[in-house]
């Protein structure tokens, strides 16, 4: 197991949906989550995004999700390559 601290950097989370349930990977989560690129939150998901890379999980690997285009817009890609 991929562990650091206590953490599993590699098991599903799983989430409760309206039709059950979702098991999803942080690299998931990371793609999806759509915040201000000039925010503390962003700086400190990229610095798990650098844990998690250090440990061979790279979120470029992870495709993006629909929604999460249909969100960002016109800008997804240079949203996308900044994040």
């Amino acid at each position: 197991m991929s562990y650091r601290k206590g953490a599993d950097y590699i098991a599903l989370i799983t989430f409760f949906v309206r039709e059950g349930r979702e098991d999803v990977s942080v690299l998931y989560l990371l793609r999806c989550s759509i915040i201000d690129l000039n925010s503390k939150q962003c700086k400190k998901n990229i610095e798990v995004i650098a844990v998690l890379r250090s440990k061979a999980l790279d979120c470029n690997i992870e495709p993006i999700h629909e929604g999460t285009i249909k969100l960002v817009d016109d800008n997804w890609q240079e949203y996308m390559k900044r994040y």
